[in-house]
């Protein structure tokens, strides 16, 4: 058994002496010669460019006045809307004593749970809606 592992050992680092030779092999030699150039074998094909086919003034290029952005002011009504809608998602989920809010981001409206009594309860959230957040309206929930 001992006879056996050293075989392998021995195998292994003949394979690993074998392997450092091919790598050493491999390697470009440098030569401190600066006028031979060395020729290197590269997937990228490199082109070189003489001083004489260098441009040299680049050419400017301007600014361009439209970016295709029409800068405009959104209406007053839709600036409110989303305006509300952002302050009222922030404050999520909301519960209150007649009624709890949640959002819904699947069909991206709010939802309201009503608890008993139910009519009462949709009652004051119709008119606790209408006080403080007046650009939502109540087809902007799911009510549960």
């Amino acid at each position: 058994m001992d006879k056996k592992i050293l075989v392998f050992i021995g195998i292994f680092f003949v394979f690993i002496i074998f392997i450092l030779f091919l790598i050493a092999s491999n390697k470009p030699k440098v030569k401190n010669d600066s006028n031979q150039t060395q020729t290197i074998v590269s997937p990228i094909q490199k082109i070189q460019i003489k001083d004489s086919e260098k441009p040299t003034n680049p050419p400017i290029i301007s600014p361009a006045e439209f970016t295709g952005v029409k800068e405009e002011e959104l209406p007053p009504k839709i600036k409110d809307y989303s305006d509300q809608k952002l302050d009222l998602l922030k404050k999520l989920p909301l519960k209150m004593s007649y009624f709890i809010i949640d959002f819904d981001y699947v069909e991206d409206k709010f939802t309201v749970s009503y608890l008993e009594p139910k009519s009462s309860s949709k009652n004051l959230f119709s008119s606790w809606l209408f006080q403080n957040y007046p650009a939502l309206k109540i087809s902007d929930f799911i009510e549960k």
